[in-house]
């Protein structure tokens, strides 16, 4: 039997070495701060959260970006939050990426970093968030984007003819679009 000086030091210098081992990280891993960012965000770092930004050239714009990623390279990364039912992305969440980072790409705080060519769709969920890749649009076609909603919004033209008729539930352009007025308008008032 080992007398009992060394029973409190073999404990002793075991209590120690599990400290050692926990705050060097063998022991337990340390918990990851965003634990369900998508690979490809890995290392990154959160550069920019509901922050307004607001350029005048090449294009007026303004918005205000949910989060912008920085990859290890420099390269910006925004993100987008939706918490519809559906985790399909869209067209208009393409839209709304790219104009994020064509004001990312015009600010004068961010002008001289890379913006990266896709962003993401980030969808909270009870178990850990989802995310959605989305490629954005090439600067000239984003462009006629905003072009074209800056003419809807001035009344100079008509909106077209949606794809299907349930874009019109949240759009803005229903008192002035032919199409809503005299068809799905009545429709739904049968």
């Amino acid at each position: 039997m080992l007398p009992l000086d060394n029973i409190y030091l073999a404990s002793f210098l075991f209590v120690l070495a599990l400290i050692f081992l926990a705050k060097s990280g063998y022991l337990f891993k340390p918990k990851e701060k965003y634990p369900s960012l998508p690979y490809a965000l890995k290392g990154a770092k959160l550069f920019m959260n509901e922050q307004y930004l607001e350029i005048e050239n090449p294009k007026y714009l303004n918005g205000i970006p949910d989060q912008v990623w920085q990859l290890p390279n420099g390269m910006l990364v925004p993100i987008d939050t939706k918490t519809r039912k559906s985790m399909k992305t869209n067209e208009y969440d393409r839209i709304q990426l790219t104009g994020y980072a064509y004001l990312l790409k015009h600010h004068p705080d961010t002008k001289h970093l890379p913006i990266a060519p896709y962003g993401y769709i980030r969808f909270p969920m009870q178990l850990g968030d989802q995310y959605r890749k989305v490629q954005l649009l090439k600067k000239n076609a984003y462009e006629e984007c905003v072009d074209r909603y800056t003419l809807l919004s001035a009344g100079k033209i008509q909106p077209r003819k949606p794809q299907n008729t349930k874009f019109c539930v949240g759009c803005g352009h229903q008192d002035t679009c032919n199409y809503f007025l005299f068809n799905v308008k009545k429709v739904g008032n049968r």
